[in-house]
């Protein structure tokens, strides 16, 4: 989870850098990557109407400009805009037209962002068949293999690969397979650089552990996940938490299972009042941004009046 306090700060420089760029000719790429900035850090703050009335801009931008490349880059965003809210139909539809002008105009690196967010929102739509059969035709078809890829993207891309296809496994309770992917991304994540899929994959573990019913697993992997895991994953930790509560309920241990429960319980109200801090803060830099663009209207239009006059 991104600290609010990061989120509100990011925002004000962006929505500043709005200003700025509106009163220029040209700084076309700048200006689309601002108005999706300032969406994602939306999205991030949980104020989703927002973020999708600088989605809409950003649409309409891109499409004035008719650059195949920029319009990639705004229907991603906005597929994964539509995943976040459930609208997963809308979501494959924006992230389809994404992946066909990327690959129109072979932009791999980007083609592959939006093919491997295809396969996320497919695996949120609950479509396990079809997300399965798109990170495996990826890792089958060598599509990280050109040279001209950075190594540290190619490592995360393949990660969250084998991530989610250990998510699908563990969805259609093929416990082993899905053990032996999860393991696949932990033995491969070590770096720091890869910590949130590492931990990501150790809780994954640990739930299909409990699943296939190896309570002693599952245990072991939880109380070494929560004795080193860092603070900003306070979300992960939350969960860690409530498996380890149910982990410890199936052992007979009650009142280690009471302790887990209230400790993810303590966590979730935490998160529930930085959701609701960061969306307050980003309304409130709305409105003095709106105030702060009238004002700068106001002048200019006083001045041209005075230009007028003379």
């Amino acid at each position: 989870m991104l600290d609010p306090n990061k989120i509100t700060l990011a925002l004000k420089n962006q929505l500043r850098a709005e200003t700025l760029l509106n009163d220029v000719e040209g700084y076309d790429k700048m200006k689309l990557d601002n108005l999706n900035s300032i969406a994602f850090l939306y999205i991030s703050a949980n104020s989703l109407e927002l973020a999708l009335k600088y989605l809409i801009k950003s649409e309409k931008f891109a499409e004035k400009l008719n650059n195949d490349k920029m319009k990639a880059q705004t229907y991603n965003v906005l597929g994964m805009f539509y995943s976040e809210v459930e609208e997963h139909d809308k979501a494959i539809n924006y992230l389809s037209l994404s992946v066909n002008l990327n690959k129109k105009d072979q932009f791999l690196e980007r083609e592959i962002i939006s093919t491997l967010n295809l396969g996320i929102v497919n695996f949120n739509k609950g479509d396990y068949k079809t997300s399965r059969n798109i990170f495996t035709k990826l890792l089958e078809n060598d599509a990280l293999k050109p040279i001209s890829i950075d190594p540290i993207f190619k490592d995360r891309i393949e990660l969250s690969y084998y991530s989610y296809l250990a998510k699908i496994s563990f969805k259609i309770e093929s416990y082993n397979k899905a053990n032996r992917l999860f393991n696949k991304v932990i033995t491969n994540s070590s770096s720091l650089l890869f910590r949130g899929l590492n931990v990501e994959a150790k809780l994954g573990l640990a739930k299909s552990f409990y699943h296939d019913k190896k309570y002693l697993q599952a245990k072991h992997i939880i109380d070494a996940l929560l004795k080193g895991l860092e603070d900003d994953f306070i979300e992960e930790k939350a969960d860690a938490f409530f498996l380890k509560s149910k982990v410890e309920q199936s052992l007979g241990n009650v009142e280690d299972a009471f302790s887990g429960y209230k400790q993810g319980i303590g966590l979730r109200e935490q998160i529930d009042k930085t959701i609701n801090f960061s969306s307050k803060e980003a309304l409130k830099l709305t409105f003095e941004q709106e105030i702060a663009t009238n004002k700068i209207s106001e002048q200019k239009k006083n001045y041209s009046n005075l230009k007028r006059e003379r």
